[in-house]
């Protein structure tokens, strides 16, 4: 990436959606938006401490539902939507904006999909009936 943010004017880059609440935060910065690389690495003490952590926390994950944990950050982003849109019809706009907001109406969509199928997918393992 160009380390510049399109969006912004700024030049070439590969489109990223911000929240509307997080656009203040960059403020005179919004330009300088980059991703930064992350690397980690694991010792074999993180392994043992990663086991021991699965074995006593299994059960709550394996039983847990990401659609009740997820509910909130699905909802944020259905109204971040929604301020984006509304903005859109009291500003006289191009195309490319509303591209992109159902580009973000997409990967929200996705991201909701996929704990459906999450569900789903736990539902016909832990509760087959044979």
């Amino acid at each position: 990436s160009s380390g510049i943010n399109a969006e912004y004017g700024g030049g070439p880059s590969k489109y990223q959606s911000i929240p509307l609440h997080k656009i203040e935060d960059f403020g005179v910065h919004c330009k300088q938006y980059y991703s930064l690389d992350i690397s980690y690495f694991r010792s074999s003490y993180d392994d043992k401490l990663l086991n021991s952590l699965w074995k006593q926390y299994r059960i709550n994950t394996l039983s847990s539902s990401s659609q009740t944990t997820n509910n909130a950050y699905i909802s944020n982003q259905m109204k971040d939507l929604s301020c984006k849109l509304g903005k859109l019809q009291e500003e006289a706009t191009h195309r490319v904006e509303c591209n992109k907001i159902a580009k973000d109406g997409t990967n929200t969509a996705i991201e909701a999909l996929g704990g459906v199928m999450s569900e789903l997918l736990k539902d016909q393992v832990f509760n087959a009936r044979c």
